[in-house]
């Protein structure tokens, strides 16, 4: 979150929050690449990188 605009601090982290709550790491996996293909992913692919 460091290097993520305030202005999109709330969306970045309601975006990511189903990745840190799925039960299997295979979802998580899922949500992930989802969050990577969205505009927010995009816009920050540092969050991204794994």
């Amino acid at each position: 979150m460091r290097f993520v605009s305030y202005s999109d601090r709330r969306k970045i982290a309601a975006a990511l929050n189903p990745i840190y709550t799925t039960p299997a790491a295979e979802a998580a996996r899922l949500e992930l690449d989802t969050f990577a293909a969205s505009a927010l992913g995009n816009r920050y692919p540092a969050a991204v990188m794994t």
